[in-house]
Formats: C-alpha cells, structure tokens, sequence
C-alpha cells in the first residue's frame, strides 16, 4: 500500500474516532439531563426550609439528609408536610430496629438477659405505637387542634426516647446492649430531632410566617375558669397539659382540704372502706366508665406494687397525705425482676 494511502487511511479512521467520541459525549448529555437516576438540584427556597425546620435539632446533619429530598420534591415547602416526614423517619426506624430482641436472642442464654430482651420487643412496641399516636396529630392540618396537642406530642416523644433508653438500659451484657444501641441510634437521634423541632413549633412555624403562639395552649383551658382561678393554679404549677375540670378537681381537694372528692370507691387497710388494696380498687374500675374514676385511699402502708393498665383511663386518685398514704413495693432488679418493672407504681400497656 502505497504512502498516500496509508495516510488517506489513517486519516479516516481518526474522523471515524473523532465522531464516535461527539456521539458519545452527546448521548451522555442528553441522558444526564433527561435520565431518571440523577436528582434535580435543590433549589434555595427547599434548603432555606429544611434549614429553619432543622434548626433547634440536635443532630442536624441527620435532619437535613432526612428532610432533602423531601423538600426538593415539594414545590410548595409545606413545613407540616416536612415535620411529618422526620417523624414517619423515626417511625420507620423503630419498625425496622423491632426485629433486633428476637435476632440477638441466640447470642446468650443467661436467663436475666433474655428477660431484658423480651422487655426490649414490648418497650419498643410500645415507642412504635405513641410514635404512630403522634404522627397522626401532626397530620392534622388544623393548625388548631396542633396547638392544643403539641404537649400531648412531646410527652408522646418523651416517652418513645424513655423506652429506647429503657431497653438498652436493662442489657447488662456489653455485646448485646452494644448491638442494640447502635441498632436503635437512628432511631433515638430521629426521635429527639422530632422532639426538638415540636418542642420549637412556635419558632420552627414563625419562620415560614405561620402565626403559632405556643404561649396560649397553656392558658387555653385555663380561661375557662374565672381570673382569681388562673391566678390560684398558674401558683400552684400544674402541669400545663391539665385540663380545667382536672385543675378544678384538684384545687377543691388541694386547697380546700375540709371539701372532700367524693369517690367511688375506698381503699382501707382496717376494712371500712370497699377494697383493701389499691390495686384490687383499680381491678374493680368498670371497663365503659364516662369521666373521672375516682378512688380515695386512706391512712396506711400499703405493700403493694400497683400496675395501672392502658384500659384504666380517667383514673383519679388520691390519699391523706404523703406522710400518712403510703404505696412500698418490694420488687427488685436482684430478684430478677427488670429495673423498668420494679416501680411502685407503673403502667401496663396492651401489646
């Protein structure tokens, strides 16, 4: 082959190479700026958003990753919409962690631990379902019935974190409470970056120019009652979530101890009242009862663990005085009962 035609040749080949490679780059264009696997980038508005929702979290680097891509995705930026995305994340997070008490139980068969591991799979059902409870309330769009709740959603929070702590609390074994701590760490970081966030509503909401006076749920119920009333219980520090009918209860017999509650029933320990124990009182509650249950325990000790069931609602109870009612419980971690069980006075919930 001749000089010319080698070159003629080689020539060729490089054009060839050359319109392979504009191909190439084109086709990589158009699928980079058309394709379905690259996300879009977001905008100001979406981080400006995610950044004054994540703002008073503890753990913000795992608010942002959490709410992104949410936020990209939501034109309008809709804070509620994003609040309920860090809570359904922490919901998820409990639900997938729940597999963790059955999957290490084979690590060990020390009797105490395998005891703390079955505590472990109802304490987190538990944390699923006020998980749940709290997600619903924050999806409502009533910006109202949100404000009258928000209490109500933190002491859910609070004690979704409480039964995470509670489980790893009770595994004494370093390998399996190591495996369920770091199993339950999203979970707990999302919960309390929920936790925060609801905790700054006010703040969080005020951003997005959301009129939210967290300052009126606590009064809300109160203004029910006359202004000398407001003034007496703002003084005593009731909790803000009590209601005014529960405020009103216990000033007649807080502040007017000659005015007694009338009950339903009487726990006594000499045999004058309907039960001698607390417990069997509580035992008795009818299970449709409308309002407050109310049980009066006089004078005593009363050795007793008392264990109030999720069914036993509206229950109010109350003594002659801490120094002359008095409720002593003898269960102990050392017997093998586990820690969160030995209260004198706990609550049971129905799985």
């Amino acid at each position: 082959m001749g000089s010319n035609m080698k070159k003629a040749v080689a020539g060729g080949v490089s054009i060839l190479l050359l319109i392979g490679v504009i191909v190439i780059a084109v086709i990589f264009n158009i699928g980079h700026l058309g394709g379905h696997d690259n996300k879009p980038p977001q905008s100001s508005a979406s981080i400006k958003a995610v950044t004054n929702i994540c703002a008073p979290t503890d753990y913000k680097d795992l608010c942002v990753e959490t709410l992104s891509p949410s936020a990209s995705s939501n034109s309008t930026n809709d804070p509620i919409e994003l609040i309920k995305v860090a809570f359904m994340a922490a919901l998820q997070h409990i639900q997938s962690a729940s597999h963790l008490p059955s999957d290490i139980a084979n690590k060990t068969n020390d009797p105490m631990q395998q005891a703390a591991l079955s505590d472990c799979k109802d304490l987190l059902q538990y944390a699923e379902a006020e998980l749940q409870a709290a997600y619903s309330e924050v999806g409502d769009k009533d910006m109202h019935t949100l404000s009258d709740r928000v209490n109500e959603i933190r002491n859910w929070l609070s004690a979704v974190i409480s039964y995470q702590e509670t489980c790893t609390d009770g595994l004494t074994h370093p390998e399996l409470k190591s495996i369920m701590q770091n199993g339950l760490l999203n979970a707990t970081q999302l919960t309390s970056n929920a936790l925060a966030i609801v905790s700054e509503i006010s703040s969080v909401l005020s951003a997005f120019n959301i009129p939210f006076n967290l300052s009126s749920i606590t009064s809300r119920h109160l203004l029910e009652q006359s202004s000398n009333d407001l003034v007496e219980m703002d003084m005593d520090g009731y909790p803000s979530w009590f209601s005014a009918s529960d405020r009103k209860l216990l000033a007649v017999h807080h502040k007017h101890m000659e005015v007694k509650v009338k009950p339903h029933v009487v726990v006594a320990q000499d045999g004058s009242g309907n039960f001698k124990k607390i417990s069997d009182a509580l035992n008795a509650m009818p299970k449709r009862h409308s309002g407050r249950y109310v049980i009066y325990v006089k004078a005593g000790i009363y050795r007793e663990s008392v264990t109030v069931t999720e069914d036993m609602v509206n229950v109010f109870m109350y003594g002659d005085g801490p120094r002359r009612t008095i409720v002593t419980g003898s269960k102990n971690y050392a017997d093998g009962t586990p820690t969160y069980q030995t209260a004198t006075f706990g609550e049971q919930r129905n799985l």
